[in-house]
């Protein structure tokens, strides 16, 4: 899907995930693109925000598995149900709803810390 949208290759496990919530190929693709843009509404959780991000950044590796990702997430910032995953799938795709995290982590586990660098 990505060389069809004209996108970096490195965003088709995320395209793939959206493929169900998504009518259109411009839907898609805006979907994609958001990820790119600075949050514009945290919805009452950008402390939580920027603590997550500042703890994903100062992890020395991310781990693979979701589950040692999540409770590394919890020990450094405390944040637990839903003050860590709104503000996580938030950070991680720009809006409160969308795919589960662990899928999201999944897939964008490779290029999370270049994404949350550059882009937040």
């Amino acid at each position: 899907l990505t060389p069809l949208l004209q996108l970096d290759p490195k965003l088709e496990g995320l395209a793939q995930l959206y493929r169900e919530e998504v009518s259109t190929l411009k839907e898609l693709k805006e979907k994609l693109l958001q990820i790119y843009r600075p949050v514009e509404e945290w919805h009452g959780f950008e402390e939580e925000g920027c603590r997550l991000k500042e703890a994903i950044l100062g992890m020395p590796e991310l781990p693979e598995e979701y589950n040692l990702f999540k409770q590394g997430l919890i020990e450094k910032t405390g944040l637990k149900g839903k003050r860590l995953f709104m503000p996580l799938r938030i950070l991680l795709i720009g809006e409160p709803h969308g795919p589960e995290i662990r899928d999201l982590y999944r897939v964008m586990r490779p290029f999370l810390k270049e994404l949350l660098r550059h882009y937040r």
